[in-house]
């Protein structure tokens, strides 16, 4: 059409105005689209963050890097438990489920050890980055790969192979952290399996900081007061294999005491113990393990079963490394607690003033390295350091003055073995120990327990013989005479077997006699949990009674704190010399708590409270003024027996006031007296509770409220709405840092194992959380039930059990 005007045959109508119910109408139909759109979206979001990432658990998956078909069945927790026809095919389909169920785990635990967390957390995680380079742990483990025996190192590359197989299929299905975070994870490395060992080591062998902490003491009270803050052994020791003590122990002695060490403690730590077939209700040996580690979302063991010709193990892996580390097969179980060997040592390196790359050494001046690490940091710039590394290692303290160099036994070159394939395919004492032949560290208390009815304990690992000293203090590093002199032989390490009481237990007190040739540790536990579990297994013993899995179980849990009820029966003799003539009814009340309480700390209990918050008010009370700044640095693993010795021995060189020149807290003129010093206590501790929990009333202030719980995960935590998805609680729980069932907010039993070889079949092994680490997954937090309730989680060691998922693994 030529023209614009309107064809004759179209008529032009004004569109009648809409009402009010047809707009609203098309606005709710527009919104319902919209919210339709909203939800697919979510929908769509919710099934590519977490669902997508849920492992492929029934059917058949193709890897083809295998030789030959793996078979996995998961029981009803989850569970992998593998048939394979090689150990290659094994390791390779164990890194592989691993993989399914705790890539994220896998690849934060790595980071953790390399120092690489900066780079996801930002600036927050530099001093943990900081500590992990300055270590060396990245150099570390790639060198040990290399010194690897050929054997070991095929296991690892195999898992190395399953654990890549994953990676480079799942892309696109990755853990949900990985999207929150924004990275991929790299290919998995044989030295990542092996850092994430280091990091192991780590955390259970950092006491280079207790050589500073002991001359700062010296340089703040001197060299006897300092012996009296750092009690090495208590009149209670219980070395295994050993008798065990009577009522009246002789004394330990010291030059440098005035009053003689008595006592306990409790820190961080695990319990281990075997009972043999006299003693038992089955006729065979028993064992049981809970190594006490701190909490993490998801928890840091993930249980499997191995099978493959010559070789059948059941227990708990590490992600990140092949084999079983804690557990049974069908001849022999073994546990483990920390032995608490001390295989660091700080050397004061003398630098040249002129030069400060050039130390020292023997008269000589020598070149140290320097190795220069960035390290990323998300959100800024790199983080550039120097790390300066002596002939003993690198320096931890770098001052003016303070230049200490660390000798750490899991860096030494060539020292790195992995016998845990060795370990997991014995079957009798002599192949076990054959194993701990070449296991370097952390050292451990190995106890064993076998089908033939024998039990036996061995304390592994390489610990340094030293020329001088007994590494509590640092030495001179430009002498080459203060060096290590290699290890204590193995054979001179301490071992039992079969001893004749019947039972061994182990939980991080000292294991040497007095006669031992050798300085193994100086910083051992005190023995609360090993006197305990001592007590009660003598007990049954003594009254004929056959022990049970129920009654093992049953000691794991144990709430009793020998500790804590010293410290509150001296408590309440306290307030009544001091109400005796000044009558105060409240305080006499809380007295009257603790007089009777029974030292059971349960969550509902209020004398719990009274006690853990007098110590406190004591402790702080007692050493804050004579330690001054070094007070905050006083974490000595026996600082109880320490408060315990002064309680029974009441030196007046620690009372506080004008004699002492350690004024109380609350008064200038200082105490006069400790019946005083421990009444003030409690009266401070009643205030601070009074608070805390907002009433007066002390029926109310439960212990469990104090140790209520939240188990957070690292990256879940951080999204409001998501937190209770990834983490876990707030809940209560019973038991202090010195029950058997040793628990903080922040650390308890990281798994509870009990093996009966009457019936393996009716082996428990509970971890914290599931077997997944994934939040959606059934098996993210379904055994946490049962290791709250103490129960145990039956360990299937029979396959095709029923109600299992059934995958092939296929090389084709």
């Amino acid at each position: 059409m030529d023209s614009l005007e309107p064809s004759p045959d179209i008529v032009e109508h004004e569109a009648p105005p809409l009402s009010r119910d047809v707009i609203l109408r098309r606005v709710g139909y527009g919104i319902a689209a919209l919210a339709a759109l909203v939800v697919l979206a979510a929908a769509g979001i919710f099934v590519w963050f977490l669902v997508l990432p849920l492992p492929k658990t029934t059917g058949t998956i193709k890897v083809p890097e295998l030789k030959a078909p793996v078979q996995v069945e998961r029981d009803r927790l989850g569970i992998p438990h593998f048939t394979a026809q090689s150990l290659d095919d094994l390791y390779l389909a164990q890194g592989y489920v691993t993989a399914q169920d705790r890539l994220w785990q896998m690849d934060l635990l790595r980071r953790v050890a390399r120092g690489e967390i900066a780079e996801i957390a930002g600036a927050r995680g530099l001093p943990l980055d900081i500590d992990s380079r300055t270590l060396g742990m990245k150099q570390a483990a790639e060198a040990a790969v290399k010194t690897l025996p050929l054997d070991q190192h095929r296991w690892i590359t195999a898992y190395t192979k399953g654990v890549n197989a994953y990676i480079s299929t799942h892309a696109h299905s990755l853990p949900v952290e990985f999207k929150l975070i924004g990275l991929n994870p790299r290919p998995w490395e044989e030295s990542d399996s092996l850092v994430i060992g280091l990091h192991m080591f780590r955390n259970l062998t950092t006491t280079w900081k207790d050589e500073l902490l002991k001359t700062a003491l010296i340089g703040r009270v001197g060299p006897n007061r300092t012996a009296e803050l750092l009690p090495t052994r208590t009149d209670h020791d219980e070395p295994p294999g050993q008798p065990l003590p009577g009522a009246t122990a002789a004394a330990a002695k010291s030059l440098t005491l005035d009053w003689l060490p008595d006592h306990t403690e409790g820190t961080p730590g695990s319990n281990n113990w075997v009972a043999a077939p006299s003693l038992t209700a089955s006729g065979r040996a028993m064992l049981a393990n809970d190594p006490h580690l701190e909490f993490s979302v998801p928890g840091i063991w993930y249980t499997v079963q191995l099978s493959a010709p010559g070789m059948n193990v059941a227990g708990v892996s590490l992600p990140g490394l092949p084999c079983v580390v804690i557990g049974h097969n069908e001849k022999i179980a073994w546990g483990m607690t920390n032995l608490g060997a001390d295989v660091q040592d700080l050397y004061l390196e003398s630098f040249d003033p002129d030069n400060p790359r050039r130390y020292l050494v023997d008269g000589e001046w020598k070149d140290a390295q320097v190795r220069h690490e960035a390290i990323h940091v998300r959100g800024e710039r790199d983080h550039e350091l120097d790390v300066v590394i002596t002939r003993h290692g690198p320096l931890m303290v770098n001052q003016p003055g303070e230049r200490y160099a660390l000798r750490w036994v899991a860096t030494e070159p060539g020292i790195w073995k992995f016998p845990f394939a060795k370990i997991n395919a014995a079957a009798n004492w002599d192949e076990f120990t054959a194993g701990l032949r070449d296991y370097a560290g952390p050292a451990q208390n190995f106890v064993y327990a076998d089908a033939a009815g024998n039990i036996g304990y061995y304390g592994a690992g390489l610990i340094p013989i030293r020329p001088k000293g007994d590494g509590s203090f640092p030495l001179t590093g430009n002498e080459s005479s203060n060096d290590w002199k290699g290890y204590i032989p193995f054979d001179q390490l301490p071992h039992v077997y079969n001893p004749p009481q019947g039972f061994i237990a182990t939980a991080n007190a000292r294991v040497t006699p007095d006669n031992y040739p050798y300085v193994v540790a100086t910083r051992w536990e005190a023995p609360n949990r090993v006197d305990r579990i001592n007590e009660i297994l003598a007990k049954m013993a003594a009254e004929k009674h056959k022990i049970t899995p129920d009654d093992f179980r049953r000691i794991q849990v144990d709430l009793f704190d020998a500790h804590h009820l010293k410290i509150a029966r001296a408590v309440a003799a306290a307030v009544a010399v001091e109400t005796k003539d000044k009558p105060n009814p409240r305080l006499s009340e809380a007295a009257a708590a603790l007089n009777k309480w029974d030292g059971v700390a349960g969550a509902d209990s209020y004398a719990a409270s009274l006690a853990h918050f007098a110590r406190e008010e004591f402790k702080q009370r007692l050493l804050r003024g004579p330690l001054g700044d070094v007070y905050a640095r006083y974490d000595w693993h026996m600082q109880t027996a320490f408060l315990e010795n002064v309680i029974d021995h009441r030196p007046p060189q620690w009372l506080p006031g004008p004699s002492s020149q350690t004024p109380a807290l609350d008064s200038a003129e200082g105490v006069p007296n400790y019946d005083q010093l421990l009444a003030d206590s409690l009266a401070a501790a009643m205030v601070a509770l009074e608070k805390r929990f907002a009433t007066p009333k002390m029926e109310e202030w439960h212990w469990g409220k104090i140790q209520e719980m939240t188990w957070l995960h690292p990256i879940g935590n951080s999204l409001p709405v998501a937190r209770r998805l990834f983490n876990l609680g707030p809940f209560e729980q019973g038991g202090t840092a010195y029950t058997v069932k040793q628990i903080t907010r922040t650390l308890g039993p990281s798994m509870r194992f009990v093996v009966d070889f009457g019936d393996l079949v009716k082996t428990t092994l509970t971890i914290t959380t599931g077997e997944s680490g994934h939040p959606l997954s059934s098996h993210y937090r379904d055994q946490f039930p049962l290791w709250k309730a103490g129960e145990g989680a039956q360990l299937s060691f029979v396959p095709s059990a029923e109600g299992r998922d059934k995958l092939t693994l296929r090389p084709d």
